[in-house]
């Protein structure tokens, strides 16, 4: 079970904030993510992502980037303008990857990797352990 340590030397689970508005594909992530031994939260726009973020106890972002309402890069740049929030470690999910300027997107929210649909669920996972240096859990994906 993956574990981090706050600021106090107390041990929790490492909550990774899903925003993806296709509930099917949701639910996927999530479990996948849940099997890796990460808490999740769930959110289905941008609007919902931000507010369960400004929630606190978010250790990791994995967003879509196109969500009715408001997307991903609009929620990344909501919270990139609250000065007090600390830089959390994000992954976008695009089905859009040739169309988006993957690099200028890379830089300018300092995420940690843009992928496209479909991509590996243990890609995804391996990329969280990684983020956040916790234990790797193996997935038969």
């Amino acid at each position: 079970m993956p574990t981090e340590y706050d600021n106090a030397g107390v041990k929790h689970q490492p909550t990774v904030l899903v925003v993806e508005d296709d509930a099917v594909f949701r639910r996927v992530i999530a479990f996948t993510v849940r099997k890796a031994g990460f808490q999740v939260a769930e959110a289905s726009n941008g609007f919902e992502g931000f507010d369960r973020f400004m929630l606190g106890d978010v250790d990791f972002i994995v967003t879509d980037l196109q969500m009715p309402g408001s997307n991903g890069i609009e929620l990344l740049a909501r919270i990139k303008q609250q000065s007090d929030v600390s830089q959390v470690p994000t992954v976008l999910c695009t089905a859009k990857g040739l169309e988006l300027d993957t690099e200028a997107v890379l830089q300018e929210f300092g995420l940690l990797a843009v992928l496209r649909k479909p991509f590996s669920p243990r890609q995804l996972t391996e990329l969280i352990s990684n983020a956040l240096q916790v234990e790797k859990v193996s997935l038969h994906a």
